[in-house]
């Protein structure tokens, strides 16, 4: 058995007995089920010892489980900043969180006598800052609301993470029981002279915290109450709730089933133990100050995600600026992931076939332990400098829309620069309205491309509409093979005389098939917009600011005025000679091309080139060769209408502001995989 790299004793306790039971079987499955996925998709698909044998990769699915409409989950807590070019629309938050930085309070809970942040296991809190004060009045609050909503007999719980030190949370649960026995005697007894009365208090904090909210979560709410019918709830509730510390050293557990009956109110104080596993019934109220860079940390001390029916509206969370920040980013690097799980399931993929990337955060968070991270790389991914080219084709009704769109995009350029002397027609000077349109308008699998359409013409218009703009000037090429028999040829989208591209599949489905190596582009085609382009001064001084092109600008210079396609063949046998012989891929004497990525370096930002084959519909799938399967039937009529598929080739761009991911092993993988040599 191969060892990994990986130490057996780093192995943590319950995934080697998971692993160790998995591998005494001959047959064996294990399913898991999570909210935080971070870690699992960075877990190294070849790791196993001798020991444990194969790490638990989720090898075999991941499947994103749709939530039901009534789950409360991190998007809808704290909304979604969007992203227009991962197709994530925008959503604003519900209204229940509260900033404890904002100017009521200006971070009240940072005073010394209350929670500084840090603090050490000495500390002593003196008094509870008005936050926690209010938070604590919102409890009683709602409570009262839910038991005038009918739900008296239903368990009410408030969260208080201050700390994660056992002896300060002693200190707080001491607080706390003092100003809760005050409210709660107040409330039985009445205040007498002293104005405002506490009820006077909760009525106005009533008045100005939950109706409302209340009104404009209508859908969520419950029924909506008036100030009389809490009011009467007021001491019954009051007088149920106690407070308790939540930890390894607290004599009391955290029991609702003792009090299933008349339903439990608890104040809960503690830390590390709240953070995981332990679930507070009916939590309505948190109070919430312990941070951690790692977003599936974050989110399994997030308590309040769940199930609040009947009372969503009265729960309430206060909590950090940075906080609220980052459990929004965090919800848009979740919306990412599963929108990536969803494109993997429609792919018919498994995660050892499609590499998977999390979204990082630019203020130094990270997905999960480092140790968990260990086989996985950041990168900073934009389109910029990429070739992004179709790698699976439709077999259906698709067909025939992509080949409308084709037409509506070409008789809308008018005549081809070539005419018909050529036989591929190549239009320059595009519009990025038109490309952008175009690209957005295809029907592709949703496996086709790392991209989607909307994704592509997204990140085209915004380029083409930043200062300076970029990819504004497009060369469209609709490309024909020269050596296709006249029964390949056909009229595409007035284009007389254009000879198919044949295109060998290697597996299909129902509704699609893939290209062998997922690769539509005829490599030589990439610099199709350089063919009999000079090399001008304009040219030169465009480029000469890429950080790639630094050693090379004296030679660039100096071949100022030749023709641009030999020029970036030139420069790709000029780099191919700075490789050391034993690791070349090509032979310098045998390159006849230019290399994509130079290309892209020599191709100016405003400049773009789309590559359209009209595909000719395959008959046969050679499926499996290798294990002797011999061809299967496509359903496709080669004389029917040919299949549209694109490739994109995007100049490198300094300016284009990517975004940051944590790729996993796969994702790395199949990422250098598809680039032409960098050595």
């Amino acid at each position: 058995m191969e060892r990994s790299n990986d130490d057996t004793d780093s192995v943590a306790a319950t995934n080697g007995r998971i692993r160790e039971i998995l591998a005494a079987f001959e047959k064996s499955a294990y399913v898991g089920y999570t909210a935080t996925p971070f870690a699992n998709i960075f877990i190294n698909p070849a790791a196993q010892t001798e020991k444990h044998g194969e790490d638990i990769f989720p090898r075999s699915f991941i499947i994103n489980v749709k939530a039901p409409n009534n789950y409360v989950g991190p998007a809808r807590v704290f909304g979604l900043d969007g992203d227009v070019d991962a197709g994530i629309e925008p959503l604003d938050g519900l209204p229940i969180v509260r900033d404890l930085h904002a100017k009521s309070w200006n971070a009240d809970y940072m005073d010394d006598a209350a929670f500084p942040q840090p603090h050490k296991i000495t500390h002593v809190p003196l008094l509870l800052p008005p936050s926690l004060r209010e938070a604590l009045r919102c409890f009683i609050l709602t409570c009262a609301a839910r038991r005038a909503r009918g739900q008296g007999r239903k368990h009410n719980s408030m969260l208080v993470h201050v700390t994660r030190f056992q002896a300060v949370q002693e200190h707080a649960a001491r607080l706390l029981r003092d100003e809760l026995v005050g409210l709660q005697r107040r409330i039985e007894m009445d205040d007498g002279a002293r104005r405002p009365t506490v009820r006077e208090e909760l009525q106005a904090l009533w008045e100005r915290e939950f109706v409302p909210v209340s009104h404009a979560m209508a859908e969520e709410a419950g029924a909506l109450l008036t100030w009389e019918e809490v009011e009467a709830e007021l001491h019954a509730a009051a007088a149920k709730i106690s407070v308790l510390t939540v930890n390894s050293s607290a004599g009391t557990p955290l029991d609702y089933k003792e009090h299933e009956a008349e339903g439990r109110s608890v104040i809960a104080i503690g830390g590390d133990k709240l953070s995981r596993g332990l679930t507070l019934e009916g939590l309505s109220v948190s109070y919430f100050l312990r941070t951690s860079k790692m977003y599936d940390t974050l989110m399994q001390m997030g308590r309040w995600f769940g199930y609040r029916p009947g009372y969503l509206d009265l729960c309430r969370l206060f909590t950090t600026h940075t906080l609220i920040g980052w459990y929004r980013h965090i919800a848009l690097a979740e919306a990412e992931l599963r929108k990536e799980f969803d494109y993997m399931v429609g792919a018919r993929l498994t995660p050892l076939d499609y590499g998977l990337r999390v979204r990082t955060h630019p203020e130094g968070m990270i997905v999960t332990a480092l140790n968990k991270m260990c086989h996985s790389q950041k990168l900073e991914l934009s389109w910029a400098g990429v070739l992004v080219q179709t790698t699976q084709l439709p077999k259906d009704a698709r067909i025939a829309a992509n080949l409308a769109a084709t037409t509506a995009l070409l008789t809308g350029l008018g005549a081809a620069d070539d005419g018909s002397e050529r036989e591929t027609r190549v239009w320059s000077g595009v519009r990025a309205r038109a490309v952008a349109e175009f690209i957005g308008s295809l029907q592709y699998p949703p496996e086709s491309a790392r991209a989607s359409g909307p994704q592509l013409a997204a990140f085209i218009r915004q380029q083409a509409g930043k200062q300076p703009a970029e990819l504004t000037d497009w060369t469209v090429a609709l490309v024909s093979n020269s050596q296709a028999p006249a029964s390949d040829r056909r009229t595409v989208a007035g284009q007389a005389g254009i000879g198919l591209i044949t295109r060998t599949p290697e597996s299909q489905s129902g509704t699609s098939f893939t290209l062998i190596k997922a690769n539509i582009l005829n490599p030589t085609d990439e610099a199709r917009d350089f063919a009999d382009a000079e090399f001008t001064r304009e040219w030169f001084e465009e480029i000469a600011d890429k950080p790639e092109l630094r050693d090379d600008l004296d030679w660039l210079e100096d071949h100022v005025g030749r023709d641009a396609a030999k020029v970036a063949l030139k420069l790709t046998v000029r780099w191919q000679e700075m490789v050391p012989p034993r690791i070349r891929r090509v032979g310098v004497s045998e390159t006849k091309r230019a290399n994509g990525r130079v290309v892209r370096l020599l191709r100016r930002r405003s400049h773009g080139l789309l590559l359209i084959y009209p595909v000719l519909p395959p008959k046969e799938v050679p499926e499996r060769l290798k294990e002797g399967r011999g061809a299967e039937e496509t359903g496709l009529d080669p004389a029917g209408d040919p299949i549209i598929g694109v490739a994109l080739s995007f100049p490198t761009s300094d300016t284009v502001l990517g975004i940051e991911y944590r790729v996993g092993k796969l994702w790395f993988e199949q990422m250098r995989e598809d680039e032409e040599y960098e050595d």
